[in-house]
């Protein structure tokens, strides 16, 4: 490691001071932002304000969350104050003052750093004492000049990432846009999905039946929370077991969780494009004629019409959605042409977005490679 790399206590760097509860004062009508473990983790996205400021951040205050749930990704991510006089620190954020040193650099040297990340055991909520900060030591270059080298470095690669990350919001917001469109303006008649569908469930497939590298493609109950539409051929699980008890899939195929712990999350619906896949317990399967209706425009349409689908759920505590309760689903229902027509525009519009997606993935993995040479002096910019 190079010369001037030194190990430094971080509170002779930096001045520590704890954020104080403004809960007693949150109003849409407060003039200064909290920063609370939500603003940190979502990069400043969800604001509270707070009408009365009892612990003022400066311009390039580093702002750090102390506190968060097992495994949480909040813990001890950061957030660099970017001017004086608007945001207030709330209790479990505090504030680490730079004395002398870059305040960027600093932000890349401790967000996420790995020292405060060591005292979260996985089990149990995980509290940054005081003392944590007393006792951390940083290795770090102590040349101003360099310091604010690897900073710029870091921040224009940090630039170019937000930017996509914007143009992926404005895409994935103009699609959802589009697709209400396009399912409001729909012209056809109205029937019932009992009339065109059949319903049946899948089959309970235990996680330890589950692999990786499994023969046969399966869908958890799980991953239907996280597929979209037309996308959910990327989510597959696998396993290497198959008999003929297994339910599978046909092409065309919608499927959606059949319970859930709230109502909303059952008016979720994905196509599967692919014949014999296995399906899960706790998902039902719906079934339809691909020559009368498009099983993607289908997944829009129910995923568009939550409102109605609430209606059909039963339940309090845990939640259900039933075959015999969709059946009685009403919607409008267009020529098949007009169907796959808005699902291609909207499968062309997805394209785009998973291609920045993956550009996003890319400038992601180069700044964490940036990280890794320039915070340890393994690459030099001086």
């Amino acid at each position: 490691m190079a010369t001037n790399f030194e190990s430094v206590k971080l509170l002779d760097i930096c001045d520590f001071q704890s954020g104080k509860a403004h809960e007693q004062h949150i109003s849409e009508f407060g003039n200064f932002a909290v920063i609370n473990s939500k603003f940190i983790s979502t990069e400043g996205k969800i604001e509270k304000y707070a009408s009365h400021n009892f612990c003022p951040a400066k311009k390039n205050d580093i702002t750090l969350v102390m506190s968060d749930l097992p495994n949480g990704k909040a813990l001890g991510k950061c957030f660099l104050v970017p001017e004086d006089g608007k945001y207030a620190v709330n209790q479990r954020v505090c504030i680490l003052r730079s004395k002398e040193f870059d305040a960027k650099y600093l932000f890349y040297v401790l967000n996420r750093n790995p020292y405060f990340l060591s005292f979260n055991d996985g089990v149990s909520q995980t509290h940054l004492l005081n003392s944590v900060f007393e006792k951390c030591y940083l290795t770090i270059t102590t040349d101003i000049k360099e310091q604010k080298a690897i900073a710029k470095a870091l921040s224009d690669i940090d630039e170019l990432s937000t930017e996509l990350r914007l143009e992926i919001d404005k895409k994935k917001n103009f699609k959802i846009a589009l697709a209400q469109q396009a399912l409001k303006g729909a012209i056809g008649k109205t029937v019932d999905l009992k009339t065109y569908a059949k319903f049946c469930k899948g089959k309970f497939l235990p996680k330890s039946d589950l692999s990786i590298n499994g023969s046969f493609k399966a869908i958890h109950y799980g991953e239907l929370f996280t597929s979209y539409a037309e996308r959910i051929n990327s989510i597959f699980s696998r396993t290497d077991l198959l008999s003929s008890s297994h339910v599978l899939s046909m092409s065309n195929d919608v499927l959606m969780p059949t319970s859930d712990v709230t109502p909303n999350g059952l008016a979720t619906a994905s196509c599967i494009q692919e014949d014999g896949v296995i399906i899960g317990g706790d998902v039902l399967i719906v079934r339809t004629n691909p020559l009368e209706i498009n099983g993607v425009y289908l997944s829009y349409l129910i995923r568009n019409s939550k409102d109605e689908i609430l209606k059909l759920v039963n339940g309090t505590t845990v939640y259900h959605l039933y075959g015999k309760d969709l059946a009685n689903f009403e919607f409008t229902l267009p020529k098949i042409d007009y169907q796959n027509g808005v699902v291609e525009t909207l499968s062309l519009l997805q394209d785009e977005i998973d291609f920045l997606e993956i550009e996003f993935f890319k400038y992601e993995c180069i700044k964490q490679g940036m990280m890794n040479d320039l915070l340890t002096g393994r690459v030099r910019l001086l």
